[in-house]
């Protein structure tokens, strides 16, 4: 009997430790989910992978035109006046647009992936503005209280006459 009641005992001990570990490891989780969806994180990582991409494209960009640049002083100052194609580097240009239109949708879809399984509620989702909603609120607000306005000033021209 003392056994049993001892072992009751250990049972319940055991029972509160699990709980509190597994109450703190949901808080825990709670504050990581919130981390991950904080907008200063992500969009700071989007800044940076978008931001080398862009940086590809615009040095591409540049070399494209410095050789066109390039290919239209050989051709015009040039002593022989034939043209060199192979001074456009059109395919690193083309290659560096892929590159960040690509980035740029993974970005986007991995972003709605994240909006759709981690934030439950809208205020959780990346891109979320307060500010925004609030306004947009505000602004319906205001073309209900000019409706009744508008309702009311005619109400009182038609007393008036």
């Amino acid at each position: 009997m003392k056994y049993k009641t001892e072992l009751g005992a250990t049972i319940k001990d055991v029972n509160r430790q699990t709980n509190k570990v597994f109450s703190k490891s949901f808080y825990k989780m709670q504050e990581f989910k919130k981390f991950l969806l904080s907008g200063s994180l992500l969009g700071t990582a989007i800044g940076v992978v978008i931001g080398a991409s862009f940086s590809g494209f615009v040095k591409a960009f540049v070399s494209l035109i410095f050789g066109i640049f390039s290919f239209l002083t050989t051709v015009i100052f040039g002593k022989q006046h034939e043209m060199k194609w192979h001074i456009i580097p059109l395919e690193e240009f083309l290659q560096s647009l892929g590159s960040l239109l690509l980035i740029a949708g993974a970005v986007f879809f991995f972003l709605q992936l994240v909006n759709n399984i981690l934030a439950k509620d809208k205020t959780e989702r990346f891109g979320y503005d307060a500010r925004l909603e609030e306004i947009s609120q505000l602004h319906q607000e205001q073309k209900e209280t000019n409706a009744l306005l508008k309702q009311l000033i005619e109400q009182n021209q038609t007393k008036g006459d």
